[in-house]
């Protein structure tokens, strides 16, 4: 945990900043009232990082995230390889455990022109099942938080996750096809999808419902033909709870050929995320 245990308030801060604000006022109560960055800026300041590590592995499934769902074609293939540098932060129970890596950007300010180097946490989930490698990490931010006041210019981060996924083939980790457990998912009728890719022969086609609707319930007819392709990037949002009718439903993203999902707002449950990786591979064997 030496990552955490030597962390500056500053890098503590924008590791808070991943989670929302109701669940750091939970934990930290006395917070009630303050706005997200100042809450997050007390909480930094006051340098207990074993109470933020164990925070951070409680409060995990409430964040924004990207899965990789990955085939484990040998035994010995290590995720964090393909990582930057990272520790250990705890190993809650079998098959399953919390680090914390490092990403540097370059950060490029005005008033006057400088170059600054920044150092964000980011925390990382790994979950090992069977012959299946689930890798969970939170959304990067393009531009990490400005504390200085200055104009931002523009921010590079040194860090590219769009060759994530070829550098864990590489590793023997390839992307696991969850197309079976996704279309079980959307045929349950727990989730439909206002935007679905799709490949056939010769093509990729891509239909947009209307006003948010989803395909399923508004053309059935469409849908028994496209749901016997190969799902691309495709938007889900599950059905309204009938016992909650008022809670949002968030639109989460799935690439089920590459074995992808991308849950991109913050989660009141944290079994809404868990719940639905659950799902698709209980009905993905």
């Amino acid at each position: 945990m030496a990552l955490l245990e030597h962390a500056t308030a500053e890098q503590l801060r924008r590791l808070l900043e991943f989670f929302p604000a109701p669940k750091l006022k939970y934990e930290w109560p006395g917070l009630k009232g303050q706005k997200k960055e100042d809450a997050c800026q007390l909480i930094a300041g006051t340098g207990d990082h074993a109470r933020i590590g164990t925070f951070l592995m409680a409060n995990f499934a409430h964040c924004r995230q990207h899965v990789l769902l990955l085939s484990r074609q040998k035994k010995e293939s290590d995720p964090l390889a393909a990582l930057p540098h990272s520790d250990l932060l705890g190993e809650p129970h079998g098959g399953v455990s919390f680090h914390l890596a490092t990403v540097q950007y370059s950060v490029y300010l005005l008033d006057p022109v400088e170059e600054v180097q920044i150092s964000v946490l980011w925390p990382i989930k790994i979950e090992q099942q069977d012959e299946i490698t689930l890798l969970r990490t939170f959304v990067l931010e393009r531009d990490p938080s400005n504390y200085s006041g200055r104009t931002l210019l523009k921010a590079v981060r040194h860090f590219d996750e769009k060759k994530l996924a070829s550098d864990l083939a590489q590793l023997g980790l390839p992307g696991l096809d969850i197309n079976k457990g996704v279309k079980a998912l959307w045929d349950s009728k727990a989730v439909d999808a206002p935007r679905v890719r799709y490949k056939e022969s010769g093509s990729t086609n891509t239909v947009d419902m209307d006003d948010g609707m989803g395909l399923r319930d508004t053309k059935p007819e469409a849908y028994e033909e496209i749901v016997k392709k190969p799902l691309l990037n495709t938007n889900f949002r599950p059905q309204s709870d009938p016992e909650d009718p008022e809670k949002a439903q968030k639109i989460f993203q799935a690439n089920p050929t590459f074995g992808r999902l991308g849950f991109t707002s913050y989660s009141e449950d944290p079994g809404d995320t868990d719940a639905v990786i659950k799902s698709i591979l209980q009905n993905n064997q």
